[in-house]
């Protein structure tokens, strides 16, 4: 049995050599090959002196380049940083220097971006490789041919740490541990009964914790994981005829993926008979969505995946047939803890009564080490509880749920105004402090605007008298130079004043009420 994430490739190999590990567009690479190019790869980074515990950040698209770079970091005793390709400099910046990372694996077209973050920050001592004329690629690795010193490694050992909550303010530093990360694969490849003979569609880019479903689930299983090619992530029919042609069984994304395939029929006419889960997190689905999804793979089974990247996917909840629409205000439940995994309602450090709303605490082998350099944020965010197992620690998700009758998690939203699109993490109140202080605004509100199809991000904003002439176009533009795209709201409204409620408060309730009304007028 693999004790570290890297075992789950070396093994991989050994069980299964000539399964296709990985697949991207045209390519693919099997088991034993990836376990030989890995090794070549960790042996060049043991050459620039990568040491067990340093930090390596990889800035790649898709590709197959992905999960090698991934397994020679982790076999090294490094941890791998993935960053998001979209992030602006800045956030970049931050980040490399927060973890001090080591060494950046990138490609040729990243090279601008990361010469002008080390131009800019000559405090930065780290070695870029890959994106040199040519960039990063399988010849440079085979080219390589030291030896790959094997070091011993721990499952308390330091494997992967994901930034979140970079869309503002200062991005935060998940750490995973193998441990972790091998219980998450484990606990997931038992739930969905993953087998060698699963092709698991892989939507999420490395950045994001859903991205180890496929990276580490996958290969606990022996399976093969479709890493979704840029050029298809775009173009909705592109994507519903990949999902056909690479016969995929498990297909795993946010909810707006499934928003883009099922409303316009694309799956419709497709032979799906492979398929057998579609699973979804990161972000509620849209009742009117599921219903339509049902109605066109009446035998996929549909599961809502829940857990913040703290503690991997924690709870699952698989959604019933379903025989009429849900009303549009109907949330489906989060469900029930994995195996070994518990939950705690709690008010205050207290367990909530039976029922009530409270904060959703969660205790898993899949949980977080903690958050880096974070230690005020640790003590905070961790509890310890008696459990009829003994005490656990629990994490405390900022998230409110209560229990259902039926024993069922119900999700209510979050305590703060963070919220998730698109399995995005976005503060809310940081993209207002980022309007608020454009010169020729004098406040603005940001808000969620949902219908039973989709959730978007809306803001209205209050000008200056003397800045009329300002548009919505231009506040796009401004907010798209400090947050990532994914973050920017869908509709801008600008206002000479925003409505007020009784406390003197902004009324988002009242801007959302004008705005749907609004889209009405319009689509009337």
């Amino acid at each position: 049995m693999p004790t570290t994430l890297p075992d789950l490739l070396t093994e991989g190999a050994q069980r299964a050599p000539d399964q296709k590990a990985f697949s991207c567009g045209n390519e693919a690479i099997t088991y034993r090959l990836l376990n030989e190019r890995s090794d070549q790869l960790a042996a060049f980074l043991q050459s620039q002196n990568v040491l067990p515990g340093d930090r390596v950040a990889i800035l790649l698209n898709r590709s197959l380049l992905g999960p090698l770079a991934i397994y020679a970091v982790l076999k090294t005793g490094a941890i791998y940083v993935p960053l998001d390709p979209s992030s602006p400099p800045e956030i970049l910046r931050e980040i490399i220097t927060d973890c001090e990372v080591k060494i950046i694996i990138s490609d040729s077209p990243f090279q601008e971006k990361l010469s002008s973050i080390v131009t800019k920050d000559s405090s930065l001592d780290l070695t870029i490789i890959g994106t040199e004329t040519g960039g990063f690629s399988w010849k440079t690795i085979q080219d390589f041919d030291a030896p790959f010193i094997s070091r011993p490694l721990k499952a308390s050992d330091r494997a992967y740490l994901l930034y979140t909550s970079g869309s503002t303010g200062s991005p935060k530093g998940i750490i995973h541990t193998h441990e972790s990360g091998l219980a998450y694969a484990r606990l997931a490849s038992e739930l969905f009964q993953i087998t060698s003979k699963d092709r698991i569609g892989s939507h999420s880019p490395i950045h994001f914790d859903m991205s180890t479903f496929g990276l580490f689930a996958g290969p606990y299983a022996t399976a093969t994981t479709i890493i979704i090619p840029d050029a298809h992530i775009k173009f909705p029919a592109s994507l519903a005829a990949l999902i056909e042609s690479e016969q995929i069984t498990i297909w795993y994304s946010v909810p707006f993926v499934l928003q883009q395939l099922i409303p316009n029929g694309l799956l419709l006419n497709r032979n799906l008979k492979h398929l057998r889960w579609i699973l979804y997190a990161g972000e509620e689905c849209a009742s009117g969505l599921a219903f339509q999804l049902m109605e066109q793979l009446p035998q996929v089974r549909l599961g809502n995946v829940y857990g913040p990247t703290e503690t991997n996917q924690c709870t699952f909840y698989e959604i019933q047939t379903l025989t009429s629409p849900p009303a549009a205000s109907y949330s489906f439940p989060i469900g029930q803890p994995w195996t070994e995994t518990s939950a705690l309602i709690l008010e205050g450090d207290q367990v909530a009564p039976p029922g009530a709303k409270g904060e959703l605490a969660i205790a898993s082998p899949t949980l977080m080490e903690g958050y880096w350099k974070r230690e005020p944020l640790n003590e905070k965010v961790f509890i310890w509880q008696d459990t009829t197992e003994g005490p656990k620690r629990f994490y405390r998700t900022g998230d409110l749920a209560s229990w259902s009758e039926k024993k069922q998690l119900l999700f209510h939203g979050r305590i703060d105004r963070q919220i998730k699109i698109r399995g995005y993490r976005i503060e809310l109140d940081g993209i207002e402090k980022i309007l608020s202080n454009h010169p020729n605004i004098k406040e603005a509100a940001i808000y969620l605007q949902s219908t039973d199809k989709q959730v978007g991000i809306e803001a209205a904003c209050s000008v200056h008298p003397d800045t009329s002439s300002l548009t919505a176009q231009q506040i796009h533009d401004y907010l798209s130079l400090k947050i990532p795209s994914y973050s920017l709201p869908e509709k801008i409204r600008l206002l000479s004043e925003l409505p007020r409620t009784p406390s003197d408060k902004i009324d988002r309730q009242t801007l959302m009420q004008h705005s749907q009304i609004d889209s009405n007028d319009k689509k009337n």
